[in-house]
């Protein structure tokens, strides 16, 4: 089978229905009234041997008295995956008129890249095979289970396939099916939330049918009320003046306690699942009067009800320039998506004046469907485990509580502090709903109903002759007749049993208001439709005190909005056709209101589709993405002509080229502040988000390493985002990896020439660095490293010798497995008292060589690219990265409450965390990527040096780790590391034990604490992955929590500055390198422009630690104040750096030396 995975072997499945010959995947599974196999995943193989029979009743309805002749058997096979199961294949084999056949392959169909083959028979008698060893038989159902819930549930599990095909026709069909097997034994058992009645009516009678006349047909009293509709407990009011008195009276009688709402959302019942952010795990909408009066009502006006935020005219124009970008881009316009699209960007604008991407908008708007879906179902078949992937819960759970604790980000900064955090997220959640009734449902579904009635054939609009004068009143009346909201509802009883829905749907049609022609589409005067709809809600106001309004606060605004976008788009009207296929679609729906289901594509003749090009590709163009997966590789090197620089770059293979232009446009976006993937400030770092599950990256071959592919500080969706978090990554990698590669023996013809192609190549893609090495090629480099560079990591003093020696001994590397025409890692450099080289020990020689013997030049190669890599691969990457932060960012974000005061302080510590540390992921472990290439290892030699630098680390404190190389006094005064680093570290733990302290008073205090049990266990085991090695913490006291917490902010902000800042040493082909050849001493062309890249991304800094971050901190009133001194301390560390370098090259110090300099110091990890 193919292989899918990226970091590993594909998890294959297999899927079988059977149907009539030529039906679809998905119709096989309805005409069978639900009946699948589904097989075991077989882990990390792509030959799998499932060893299982399914069996087929003969006997079943479905079936029609046994008739196999006909039919079909479809297996598809698929790719077991957290992050959405890939597509292996399929087969279609017609059932044997014999029913019977022997054990046969076929070869498996699908998409271009499909490969490998099924083996199947057939049997009549399922006993033949029954004594097969090993074998499974699963039942028509796919599991034992039989029952009619069951059989529902089989059922809805079949969304992941609906989705896919976006079909809200087969959605129904689904739900309806599901719905209609449950017996009155079962519906018993359901006893919280609606009625089985409810969801049936709902799903197949309402959402299939014209509402106002469904609703006379339940009335038996002449049209005045209705009952049995949405369940046997609700009476349903229809006429316009008692709708209206009813409407009048609400506010009051809901003050007076005389009626309730539960989690009402126009004529649905939502269930309470994703809303238990909200103390009553409601929409705020349903909130008790006090709140609402107090809170709720005087913010969203504030932010909507009034034109100090919006006008129409800005409204109009921001929609002509959306359909003038669209035109100038030669995109389809889709009427759902793109207004959904236009409305999210322009409604964030105006109620949290945010600028979003159309990446940013898009995800928003996909997840306020999630949420509709969810919401409408019974809350016990959310529940179901069988909903996990299908609906993805838990995931719109966590996006809703990400987004609203965004939104309290947002709002904190005008509040006093006392203010009642309830209270703040009770706000935070209104203007998220908001954003979901406006920009998710409201504005754009009411656009798509005025283009439908626009374009549709037999449009009962089609006598009207629409124009931008009649335009207002063109969508009164679409909404008149077919509004978005066809009820309000209310309880008469506290136990919410009782239920009245005022029907707007029928109030709008109520011939007493509105004539005979009630029901015909005819522009009104706008008096009849201001004084007579009741689509927003209008007449349900409290005269007293418009605080306590529950009308519709933005009905001016969404209006102002629908009308903005019709009138841009009538203006461009000539630009876009309808083509016939999409009008087709309605005619072939069963439904009576198909209009508001269809996804209309305008398409713009005039435009040919751009040619693809790497900036195409690399801006996350999905037609790009998409036509790039179907190149074929020959065509790939044409994408790379545009690269000609006059350098050697344009000799390089297209990997390299690849990942030249990739940094260059990480580059550009993070400079331009685009997105997630943009330069941030320290103020906008969010607050914590609640605790959740996570899902990691495991690495294959590397002991109990997990990595989350999420990060609580970003957003967005757009390409980058889906290249590092993983929902696009799988395809950028795989196309990557059958780009041109070879181990290139290209080489500058002088150092000179080298340093001109970084001058005229990178000029603005690296890092301007803040220290330099001169003295590139000799001896005296070798002792810069070691005394006042990156070999400080690991200088000791010898032990035994009878002379003061050092080494910086890197033969750990020795081991590791090298490619073809490399030579193998590792040597050990040893060192005079005088700081001067003695000898080197080469691993691959298996010798001391000395100055001046044949094989020093070599040595000294050797032992600089042992240096380089061993602090890139172990030290920063996986001690610094997949160790410290990742364990501390894994144990804050699903062990502690968002409020915890070692969350909040940490929180700095660790922003971006997750972005950097799963992107770091996909660009350094995977094979042929970039880290790979840069080195002479094998993978399995990459790998096998991860999973030995996972078992050496261990936990201890930077004084601990000093003492342990038992260098000399003359040393610790003079080196960098004990200077410089020493006194950051100091100053740390004094801010972090008056921190803890604010909080805890004793050790007792610290081990009650049950989340901060649960964070240390959770440290102490590696994020809990199974890993054979503990971190090596001691037990939990409050003095070693300081420790602790002092350890990760050192780490990632001071050591990370010292570990991860390469561009000094790397910054020529004679500095350090990667890879070691036996005749050259320098890096190849290839390696030297990878390397420039992985500076670039590295040099893409985060906030400085310098700076600001109060607001992350409790609301304690010190903490504010430990915050100041801390920053004053740095402050005077900083200064003293600045005058310890002043004339270094003179002193023991070697060189002016700042990766210790607290200046330069960022929050966090950056890659």
């Amino acid at each position: 089978l193919a292989n899918k995975d990226v970091f590993d072997k594909s998890d294959p499945y297999c899927v079988v229905r059977i149907g009539q010959r030529g039906e679809s995947w998905a119709s096989k599974f309805i005409s069978s009234q639900g009946t699948q196999w589904r097989s075991y995943s077989v882990q990390n193989q792509l030959n799998p041997e499932w060893n299982l029979s399914f069996s087929c009743d003969k006997d079943a309805e479905w079936l029609q008295a046994g008739r196999f002749i006909g039919r079909e058997v479809h297996v598809r096979v698929y790719d077991d995956d957290t992050l959405g199961d890939d597509f292996l294949g399929e087969i279609i084999v017609p059932i044997p008129d014999s029913g019977e056949c022997e054990r046969t392959w076929e070869t498996l169909a699908g998409t271009k890249d499909v490969q490998g083959a099924v083996e199947y028979s057939f049997f009549t008698d399922i006993s033949s095979v029954l004594g097969e060893k090993g074998d499974t038989v699963l039942n028509g159902t796919g599991t034992a289970d039989t029952s009619p819930v069951s059989y529902a549930l089989n059922i809805f599990s079949s969304w992941l396939d609906v989705f896919s095909e976006d079909s809200e026709e087969r959605f129904l069909d689904i739900v309806g099916m599901a719905l209609s097997c449950m017996s009155d034994n079962e519906k018993s058992k359901q006893s919280d939330g609606p009625c089985i009645e409810y969801y049936r009516f709902l799903f197949m009678e309402y959402l299939q049918s014209e509402p106002s006349s469904l609703f006379l047909q339940y009335s038996g009293d002449g049209g005045k009320t209705a009952t049995g509709v949405f369940g046997g407990n609700c009476t349903m009011i229809l006429e316009h003046e008692a709708v209206k008195t009813e409407m009048s009276s609400f506010c009051q009688r809901w003050i007076n306690g005389e009626i309730f709402r539960d989690n009402n959302f126009g004529v649905f019942l939502f269930n309470h699942t994703v809303f238990g952010d909200v103390a009553s795990k409601s929409l705020t909408l349903n909130v008790p009067p006090k709140p609402h009066e107090r809170l709720i009502r005087p913010l969203i006006s504030s932010r909507v009800g009034i034109r100090t935020r919006w006008s129409p005219e800005r409204i109009y124009q921001n929609a002509c320039s959306f359909f003038d970008d669209l035109i100038q881009s030669g995109k389809p316009f889709l009427s759902q998506a793109d207004s959904a699209r236009w409305s999210t960007k322009f409604l964030w604008k105006v109620v949290l004046n945010r600028d979003i991407t159309d990446g940013q908008a898009v995800l928003f708007s996909g997840y306020m469907r999630k949420i509709l879906r969810i919401s409408i179902l019974p809350e016990w078949l959310v529940e179901h485990n069988f909903f996990d992937k299908a609906l993805e819960v838990e995931e719109t759970i966590n996006f809703r509580r990400d987004f609203i604790a965004g939104i309290k980000t947002e709002l904190i900064s005008d509040l006093p502090e006392d203010f009642p955090a309830s209270d703040l997220n009770l706000q935070a959640a209104a203007l998220f709903d908001m954003l979901f009734f406006a920009a998710g449902t409201g504005v754009p579904s009411t656009i798509t109903r005025v283009l439908a009635m626009m374009d549709m054939p037999d449009s009962p609009a089609k006598e009207v002759e629409l124009s931008v004068d009649n335009l207002l009143g063109y969508i009164m009346e679409v909404i008149r007749l077919h509004p978005l909201v066809n009820g309000c509802a209310y309880y008469t009883d506290e136990s919410c049993t009782e239920r009245v829905v005022l029907s707007t749907a029928c109030a709008n049609r109520d011939h007493t208001a509105w004539g005979e022609d009630a029901n015909k589409f005819r522009i009104r005067s706008m008096e009849d439709y201001s004084n007579k709809m009741f689509n927003f809600i209008e007449p349900v106001i409290d005269p007293s005190n418009s605080s306590n309004d529950r009308s519709c606060p933005g009905k001016d605004l969404a209006l102002n909005m629908v009308h903005g976008f019709i009138k841009a788009f009538l203006e461009r009207r000539s630009k876009f056709t309808l083509s016939e296929e999409e009008a087709g679609k309605i005619t072939r729906s069963k439904f009576n209101r198909p209009i508001f289901n269809v996804q209309w594509k305008y398409k713009s003749p005039n435009v040919e589709e751009a040619p693809l090009t790497l900036d195409s590709i690399l801006e996350g163009d999905a037609n790009g993405a998409k036509r790039l997966s179907n190149i074929a590789p020959a065509q790939l090197t044409k994408l790379f002509s545009e690269l000609k620089s006059g350098t050697k770059l344009d000799q390089v293979d297209d990997f390299t080229k690849f990942f030249y232009k990739f940094g260059c446009k990480k580059r550009e976006i993070f400079e331009k502040g685009k997105g997630d993937q943009g330069k941030k400030t320290i103020g906008q770092i969010c607050l914590p988000k609640p605790p959740r599950k996570l899902a990691y990256f495991m690495l294959p071959g590397v002991d109990g390493i997990g990595i989350p592919k999420d990060d609580e500080d970003w957003e967005d969706k757009t390409f980058f985002q889906k290249v590092y978090l993983i929902s696009n990554a799988t395809l950028v990698l795989t196309w990557m990896k059958i780009l041109n590669k070879s181990d290139s023996t290209i080489y500058f013809d002088s150092i000179e020439e080298g340093l001109l192609m970084k001058e005229l190549v990178f000029q603005n893609e690296v890092p301007e660095s803040y220290d330099f090495i001169s003295n590139w090629g000799t001896d005296e480099e070798i002792s810069t490293h070691a005394f006042a560079g990156l070999g400080q990591t690991y200088l000791r003093r010898v032990e035994g010798a009878e002379d003061e020696k050092y080494e910086v001994d890197l033969t750990h590397l020795a081991p590791l497995e090298v490619r073809d025409g490399f030579e193998r890692y590792g040597a050990r450099a040893v060192f005079k008292k005088d700081r001067s080289i003695d000898f080197i020990h080469v691993s691959s020689l298996g010798k001391d060589v000395h100055p001046n013997d044949n094989d020093w030049e070599f040595a000294k190669w050797t032992w600089k690219v042992s240096l380089c890599f061993s602090i890139t691969a172990v030290n920063h990457l996986v001690h610094t990265h997949w160790m410290i932060s990742n364990c501390a960012h894994i144990a804050c974000r699903t062990e502690l409450g968002e409020d915890h005061p070692v969350r909040r302080v940490m929180k700095v510590f660790l922003f971006n965390t997750g972005a950097i540390n799963s992107s770091s992921t996909l660009l350094l472990y995977p094979e042929d990527q970039l880290l790979h290439r840069m080195s002479g290892l094998t993978h399995a030699g990459m790998v096998k040096g991860f999973d030995s630098a996972v078992a050496c680390f261990k936990y201890e404190t930077f004084p601990d780790y000093l003492n342990s190389k038992q260098l000399g006094e003359d040393l610790q005064t003079s080196l960098p590391i004990y200077t410089d680093a020493l006194p950051v570290w100091d100053t740390l733990l004094k801010f972090f034990t008056n921190y803890v302290a604010l909080f805890y008073t004793d050790d007792a205090a610290v081990q009650s604490d049950l989340q901060l049990v649960q964070f240390w266990d959770c440290v102490e085991n590696r994020g809990r992955f199974g890993c054979t090695h503990t971190y090596g913490l001691p037990a939990l006291t409050r003095n070693n929590l300081v420790n602790y917490l002092t350890h990760v902010a050192f780490t990632v902000s001071c050591w990370h500055e010292f570990v991860g800042g390469m561009i000094q040493y790397c910054d020529s082909p004679n500095a350090l390198g990667f890879s070691i050849r036996s005749d050259k001493t320098q890096m190849d062309v290839q390696q030297f422009v990878n390397v420039l890249v992985l500076i670039g991304l590295t040099g893409r800094a985060n906030p400085r630690l310098m700076e600001n971050w109060k607001h992350l901190l409790p609301s304690h009133p010190e903490a504010a104040k430990l915050h100041q001194t801390l920053i004053e301390d740095l402050e005077k560390l900083s200064a003293a750096v600045d005058k310890r370098n002043e004339g270094a090259e003179a002193t023991p110090r070697m060189r002016a030396f700042n990766a210790f300099n607290p200046k330069y110091f960022e929050t966090s990890v950056s890659i």
